[in-house]
């Protein structure tokens, strides 16, 4: 991270690995003051030119150890920025539902889902998140049956309040996929929503 000469490197590597038949997908972060306009040049440039798959996109995370935090998104920047980056959508593909990235865009009120996405790691099954270490359970069962689920999420856990990652709020927005297919299929074909008012918040 911040090394000279690592995006001309990153680059190489994927040109690479189109070239021998890999699939190809990006992660992306975005931050507070992120350059919109750079943002949609770099996704055009990575959709059309590089030819990756998808992109995987996310608000950064506050976490608490970050030297600084002034670069994290509140909930409320957060849509607003992604509001401006999808208005410039140029044919860009994303590994991530429609309903997502219309919550992204501030058009579903969604609450976390921390156990949709569980993480294990050499330590056993992380509890409650990826992105919070309260601790480790040694089965899939313990994970599930201990630990006090509602004790995360937005107006549950204060680290929780301004997040809007995947890892939590994407199982979310699958289970309204399931439930209302419809609206899903309407979100897929229109794509997120950029104008008019958002939907409110859950309650904290």
């Amino acid at each position: 991270v911040d090394q000279e000469g690592v995006y001309d490197r990153a680059v190489a590597a994927i040109r690479s690995a189109r070239a021998r038949g890999f699939l190809v997908n990006i992660n992306c972060t975005l931050y507070d003051h992120s350059d919109i306009e750079a943002m949609a040049q770099f996704f055009t440039f990575i959709c059309q030119e590089l030819k990756v798959e998808s992109i995987t996109l996310s608000p950064g995370f506050a976490y608490q150890d970050a030297p600084t935090q002034n670069q994290f998104l509140s909930r409320q920047n957060s849509r607003m920025t992604f509001r401006r980056l999808f208005a410039l959508n140029r044919g860009w593909r994303f590994s991530h539902s429609a309903l997502f990235l219309d919550f992204l865009a501030g058009n579903q009120s969604y609450q976390c889902t921390p156990w949709g996405n569980p993480t294990r790691n050499v330590f056993g099954w992380q509890r409650p998140c990826y992105l919070l270490n309260h601790g480790h359970a040694a089965t899939f069962r313990e994970l599930m049956t201990t630990t006090d689920w509602s004790a995360y999420g937005i107006g549950h856990h204060g680290a929780c309040d301004n997040c809007m990652m995947h890892c939590g709020f994407e199982p979310t927005a699958v289970n309204d996929t399931v439930t209302h297919p419809w609206k899903a299929m309407q979100a897929a074909l229109l794509g997120p929503r950029t104008k008019g008012a958002m939907a409110p918040e859950p309650p904290r």
